[in-house]
């Protein structure tokens, strides 16, 4: 390992195996919760306990489940408890706090009130959930789309502190160094497994961190060992079960009644597995097989970030162009300036005594100086690169090196998205010849944004008038099922509770949601109108406008009964036009826009006409909904049928069926299956929403009005999730209240005087504790 820790401390004096007289040895334990080691490595913890050991756990998420700091914080306190449980302490026992630095990142850290066997370090990154998509609280951000790339820094909650992937990767290495253990224990890094995003992704930057590691590394199973038989008994059970009740004093989520452990986590508590340690390759390999002098063709690839249709691979393609000619033979980050990286690694060492480095060839974009960094941690400073698309070549004394990193030190002014358009390693004076595929193509690819953020898609139509808007191309922080970003520049002003299929609607999102346009040839503009969604919930109250020089305009809260909010400016020529959510209502759920518009001088918007109804002949005087499917009437999603035709009494089978959120294969339509179960027995046969509690909402909808007086709700039937209120909402507007649904399985049933309704809402209105995922086995609707 080449990382080294310089230590800052406070407070306390990290011990070693070294300076700690009385432990016979030091492992480490690197997991993602505060509860990982207890559950999935216990007890083997508790051994090396008894046998003398020091224990380091680094803990690489908060733990904090997107809620507030008391609920993490209560966590790391648990953790302490259990480990003063295991040395025969007082649960209560006082550790000591402080902090520490490892590769250059402030770390909180706390030793045992004994003679300081057991160090605890943190780093508090946010917690990703169980499909690593992260919480709101947490911009929806995880360990696992930092390792995927997907995003390029993750901060930590408490102090703000960014780690890239590298960095994180390096700041684990330099804790391992510096505590030197014998064993290090990491989670399950195996794609596919049933298991916490969290725990795989950490696992797996865990052993990039342990690469060279001479000591001995376990790997653990995590939720997939509750399905093997219980190893764990008698006294070890024992122990280990007083360790995990310390713990669960402080996290209120863990034990849900009076027996403690229960669910899944007394299955958990009465096993413990090894994983295999899966071969981790760092990065992907490159687009083609080669045989030549050029040893980067060969490497596998990482970057710190990468814009869609421009991936680090495309850095080792043999092709040196870029934007604006071939944009997808290049890499571009997503944003990246000074602090961005390639990486290149090989499977066995390589030697080399030069690079050959393409800037990417648009004039905006520049690397004016960089770092060249080898597998022994020696350097080479990199001058500013040619902005001709020419190499700019550098060359050093042969080393022999395993991998090859490019850190960017500085940019020019202009940088929005630094890059490479190509990437050559050589020993030798081997001229470089990029292969095949530079010639113009006859037939040329459609130009990328000329901010290549993300590739966007052009708008829905052709058009050749005033609003510039019309004719940019599109991409969206997130945007919901039929709600594109490109229905903001439809030249259809309208949207949910009208036509919802043509505005634009982000996925949960609020403040920091944005839509940006672009053009290919520079636009003049002096005012911009937005049109915010005419919902009365969704409001933008605050934004602000960026231009490709990098200027900005404030936006003011949107007006929100669907008139235009106009902004005007000094007339600017821009390739680009970004409109930034910088604050939103309280009742915002999914910010977006009905419409957005870009002009030069005062021409008025000429939208086109909101079409008709569908033509079909409706048979019922009164309304009766088209006949093509319904949207939500928060139109995140569109409804859909039950999954079985029925006819029987119990209407809630023949409704379409839609929800303010689903989990995966958990999906909305389970509430109407006719099948009363779900986990732990046949989760599939539920409805569970994706982490929500209070304000979560299922609705039924039908196209001839319905005669109802009762409505049956069978909760979810695990002792975790409780819906204890809620309230039914009828068409016409009535309500019912809903009580404290039977956390047995069984019917709540709900009666009221009948009535004639084309729907049925029940939003939660209350939830236990213990709640994480709200949701229903069934729902029955009958009329006596």
């Amino acid at each position: 390992m080449t990382a080294t820790a310089a230590l800052l401390l406070s407070a306390i004096a990290v011990p070693t195996a070294a300076s700690a007289a009385d432990c016979t040895t030091t492992v480490a334990n690197v997991v993602a919760h505060q509860d990982d080691d207890l559950l999935f490595m216990n007890p083997d913890l508790l051994d090396d306990i008894d046998a003398g050991a020091c224990v380091v756990t680094v803990f690489l998420t908060a733990g904090d489940d997107g809620r507030d700091a008391d609920y993490w914080q209560g966590r790391e306190r648990g953790s302490q408890a259990a480990y003063n449980t295991m040395l025969g302490l007082s649960p209560d026992a006082t550790w000591q706090s402080g902090t520490a630095t490892f590769a250059g990142k402030p770390v909180a850290i706390s030793t045992s009130p004994d003679a300081g066997s057991i160090t605890e370090v943190y780093l508090r990154l946010p917690d990703g959930g169980v499909f690593g998509e992260g919480y709101p609280a947490r911009e929806g951000q995880s360990l696992s789309q930092l390792w995927d790339g997907s995003i390029g820094q993750l901060a930590a909650i408490d102090t703000g502190v960014t780690y890239s992937r590298l960095g994180l990767v390096d700041t684990i290495a330099a804790i391992v160094d510096s505590y030197a253990p014998s064993t290090v224990r990491v989670q399950d890094s195996r794609s596919g497994q049933y298991d916490h995003a969290d725990h795989t992704s950490g696992a797996q930057f865990a052993l990039a961190a342990l690469d060279g590691f001479a000591g001995n590394i376990l790997s653990y199973r995590g939720y997939s060992s509750q399905t093997e038989a219980i190893n764990v008994t008698g006294d070890a059970l024992a122990a280990k079960t007083a360790a995990i009740r310390s713990y669960a004093a402080h996290d209120h989520l863990l034990c849900t009644d009076s027996v403690c452990p229960s669910g899944d986590a007394a299955l958990w508590t009465e096993r413990q597995y090894t994983a295999p340690i899966a071969e981790l390759e760092v990065g992907v390999p490159g687009p083609a097989a080669y045989d030549g002098p050029n040893v980067a063709r060969n490497a596998r690839v990482l970057s710190s970030s990468e814009a869609s249709g421009q991936a680090a691979t495309r850095t080792i393609d043999s092709v040196a162009d870029g934007y604006p000619g071939d944009w997808t033979a290049e890499w571009a980050t997503r944003s990246e300036g000074v602090g961005a990286w390639l990486l290149l690694s090989w499977s066995s060492a390589q030697t080399i005594d030069r690079v050959y480095l393409y800037d990417r060839p648009n004039d905006s974009d520049r690397i004016t100086g960089g770092l060249l960094t080898f597998s022994d941690g020696s350097t080479v400073a990199v001058p500013s690169l040619n902005n001709d698309g020419s190499a700019t070549v550098v060359t050093f004394s042969a080393r022999v090196t395993s991998s090859l990193q490019l850190a960017v030190t500085s940019v020019s002014d202009t940088t929005g998205n630094v890059g490479l358009a190509e990437i050559e390693a050589y020993n030798g004076d081997v001229a470089p010849g990029p292969g095949p595929g530079t010639d113009p193509d006859p037939e040329p690819d459609p130009e990328p944004e000329p901010v290549p953020v993300q590739v966007g898609v052009p708008g829905p139509a052709a058009y050749d008038g005033s609003n510039v808007a019309r004719n940019a191309w599109v991409s969206a922080s997130s945007q919901a099922s039929d709600q594109p970003a490109t229905q903001a520049i439809d030249s259809i002003i309208d949207g949910y509770p009208g036509d919802w299929s043509a505005e634009w609607s982000s996925h949960y999102q609020g403040a920091g949601a944005w839509l940006l346009l672009s053009w290919s040839s520079a636009q003049t503009i002096d005012r911009v109108y937005l049109y915010d969604r005419p919902n009365a919930s969704d409001q933008v109250t605050g934004g602000v406008l960026t231009f490709s020089d990098g200027s900005t305009v404030p936006v003011p809260e949107l007006n929100n009964d669907g008139s235009a909010t106009i902004v005007t400016f000094t007339a600017r020529a821009t390739t680009s036009l970004r409109f930034t959510v910088s604050s939103v209502s309280e009742s915002t759920r999914n910010v977006g826009l009905a419409e957005i518009e870009a002009y030069n001088g005062d021409a008025e918007p000429t939208p086109t006409p909101v079409p008709e109804p569908d033509p079909e002949p409706q048979p019922d005087p009164e309304p009766v909904p088209d006949p093509e499917p319904q949207p939500d009437p928060a139109p995140v999603q569109v409804g859909v049928p039950g999954p079985a035709a029925y006819d029987g009494p119990n209407v809630a089978r023949n409704a379409w069926v839609s929800a303010s959120s689903q989990a995966s294969d958990q999906a909305a339509t389970q509430a109407i299956d006719g099948v009363i179960d779900g986990y732990p027995g046949n989760w599939a046969a539920e409805w569970s929403t994706h982490y929500e509690r209070n304000g979560a909402w299922l609705l039924l909808s039908w196209s001839s009005p319905q005669t109802i007086d009762r409505v049956q709700l069978h909760d979810r039937p695990n002792e975790s999730d409780q819906i204890t209120g809620g309230i039914l909402t009828f068409s016409d507007g009535s309500t019912v209240v809903v009580p404290e649904l039977n956390n047995d399985g069984s019917a709540t049933i709900v009666t009221f005087p009948a009535r004639v309704t084309t729907s049925l809402q029940f939003t939660v209105t209350s939830v236990s504790d213990s709640s994480r995922n709200v949701g229903l086995a069934e729902i029955e609707t009958y009329n006596g």
